[in-house]
Formats: structure tokens, C-alpha cells, sequence
């Protein structure tokens, strides 16, 4: 029996529902039907295969893959899909047996999005030969920037440290995907696909997009020259999380380790509570984020998972205990 992407659909929102920030309406339903669903059964059905459980017509637990051509890294990929409803033993030890017997699928790289609900799977999907790359973290904006300011008391601007930020504008554009591509060429391990061509032309044409609407970025200046970028996406309608906003920061080597991604921070989430964003998200294995994130009490919500991860999974204890 196949699973219809209705059926697979109900299984993500039961991940979702984990975290209480989670829109559990129709409408959600919905989105995780058409974004998320029905691309990976087409991936499983034209180029990869599909495992499904039933018990009594219900869906307990699916492993798909196939594979995903160029986008969002830039060129192709394995992609591989698991879901399950959440502390159902039975079907996560069916998951697990599935998981022995996948085989790759020549020299593309295998990688997967894993919900936090199923951290247990983590030690076969390691003996897998698939390692933790990133966490996905989601956090409050009010509770997480009063934490912050208690916990760090950060700078209110980066006047104390000789510098300015202003609002990111197209013509900071290219000196911003400059500083991405030299950051992730120099370190990869933080975004494995970060300086790919393809993948820097997509952010550009995204980015670009964005600064023509309602943003939150910034650039971090030294006199005239862009050493950094920060802020969020503004997204006041998503239709899974409600109201949301992001997190994400990117220095020039010299100004890291200076406590200026506190400050950082602390503007984007000021921002964020007075565009009326009480929901973020962002994904991290820096351990400087990681750290600042278990005082703003961010949550998993999803672990990114790869062959050939450059860490190991101690990396990820702060937030993530117990992983090895």
C-alpha cells in the first residue's frame, strides 16, 4: 500500500505538534501537503524508493528517498525522509531496520532532516555513515531577548566597539555574498554548500528580492567597509508557525570572539518583538550560537544530518545531550 501525500502530511504535523508554537489547523496541513509531502513521494517515486508502515489503514512511519536535483545546495543530492508518529516504539524499530538497509546511491551525498521527536534514531542513523551537521533551533522572541540581555547585558550598539550597523541595502549586496563565500570557503563544516556557485547565486537572487520588502537585515560597518551581516527574514504570514522571523549573523574573522554577535542578537530579536514576530527560527553548529542559544532557551526542533558530517556528535551536547 502506498501512502498518499495527505496521509504523510499528517505524520509531519504530528511531529510538529511537539512544539507548541506549531499552527495545528487545516491550513497548516495543507502547506506541509504541497511544499513538503508531495515533493519527497515524487523524489521516492521517480528516482529513489518509498517504505511505508501501516496498521489497520493508518500510516505509522515512512522512509523515502531520492534524488534532489541542484537545489537548495547547488548540485545534486540524496535526500532522505523519515517520518514517524512520535514514541510509537514499534514503528521507530521498523525505521531502524530500514535505515541498515539502504545502500548509497553512488557518490551523491546523503542527507536528512530529522525531527527532534525521534532523537532516538540518532545512533543507527550514525552507524549509518550519517553524521549531525546542524541543528535546527526555534525559539520565543520576548522570553529569548530578555534571557539575553539578563544573561550577557550586551552592548546597545557597536559604537562601543568603534563600529556602526546600518540597514542592509542592495548595494551592501555583493560585499555580503563576498563575506559568505570567503567565510564558508575558509569553513565549510558550518555550511557544507555555502560557497557553491549555484547556491550563492540563489541567496543573491533571494536577498535581492527581500531588500526590496519589509526586512530586518543589517550590515555591521568599519568606517565604509561591510564586516558583517545579521538580522532576520520577515515572514508575518507563515502559515506553520504564524508570525516568524529568523536569526542568522556573519562576521569578518577579526571582529569574531569580541561579543558582538551578543549585540547582534539583542537588535535582530528587538526587532523582530516590535515587528510583531514572537516566533523564530535558525540553524546552527557554530559553537558560539550554540552557546548563546541554550541561554535564550532555544529548542530543537529538527537535526540536519549528512555522510561524511565534519563533526562529531559530541559537538552538538550543549543542546543536544546524549547524542553519541
Amino acid at each position: 500500500m502506498s501512502v498518499t501525500p495527505k496521509a504523510l502530511a499528517q505524520l509531519m504535523a504530528a511531529e510538529l505538534r511537539c512544539h507548541p508554537q506549531f499552527l495545528d489547523h487545516e491550513t497548516a496541513l495543507k502547506v506541509l501537503e504541497q511544499k513538503f509531502a508531495r515533493p519527497a513521494l515524487s523524489r521516492a517515486h521517480e528516482n529513489g524508493e518509498a517504505h511505508v508502515l501501516f496498521d489497520e489503514g493508518v500510516c505509522r512511519a515512512v522512509v523515502l528517498r531520492g534524488i534532489q536535483t541542484s537545489e537548495p545546495f547547488g548540485f545534486d543530492t540524496e535526500i532522505l525522509n523519515i517520518h514517524c508518529i512520535p514514541a510509537d516504539v514499534e514503528a521507530l524499530a521498523w525505521v531502524e531496520n530500514k535505515i541498515t538497509k539502504l545502500p548509497p546511491m553512488g557518490s551523491l551525498v546523503r542527507t536528512l532532516t530529522l525531527s527532534s521527536a525521534h532523537q532516538g534514531l540518532l545512533p543507527s542513523l550514525l552507524a549509518s555513515g550519517l553524521g549531525i551537521e546542524a541543528l535546527e533551533l526555534l525559539g520565543d522572541t520576548e522570553p529569548s531577548l530578555e534571557r539575553l540581555v539578563a544573561e550577557k547585558k550586551p552592548l546597545q550598539h557597536f559604537r562601543a566597539a568603534g563600529l556602526s550597523h546600518v540597514p542592509m541595502a542592495p548595494a551592501h549586496l555583493e560585499a555580503v555574498v563576498d563575506l559568505r563565500r570567503r567565510t564558508f570557503m575558509a569553513h565549510p563544516e558550518y555550511c557544507w554548500f555555502g560557497a557553491h556557485p549555484k547556491h550563492l547565486e540563489k541567496y543573491h537572487s533571494n536577498m535581492k528580492q527581500e531588500l526590496q520588502e519589509d526586512h530586518w537585515w543589517w550590515v555591521l560597518l568599519d568606517g565604509d567597509n561591510v564586516v558583517g551581516n545579521f538580522g532576520s527574514t520577515v515572514a508575518p504570514n507563515n502559515q506553520l508557525w504564524g508570525p516568524r522571523g529568523g536569526l542568522e549573523i556573519i562576521f569578518e574573522p577579526e571582529y569574531r570572539g569580541r561579543g558582538l554577535a551578543s549585540t547582534a542578537y539583542c537588535l535582530t530579536l528587538k526587532g523582530l518583538k516590535a515587528k510583531g514576530l514572537p516566533v523564530y527560527k535558525g540553524a546552527t553548529a557554530q559553537p558560539a550560537v550554540m552557546a548563546l542559544s541554550k541561554i535564550m532557551g532555544r529548542q530543537v526542533q529538527q537535526i540536519h544530518l549528512r555522510s561524511n558530517a565534519d563533526f562529531e556528535p559530541a559537538h552538538f551536547n550543549l543542546l543536544l545531550p546524549d547524542n553519541s
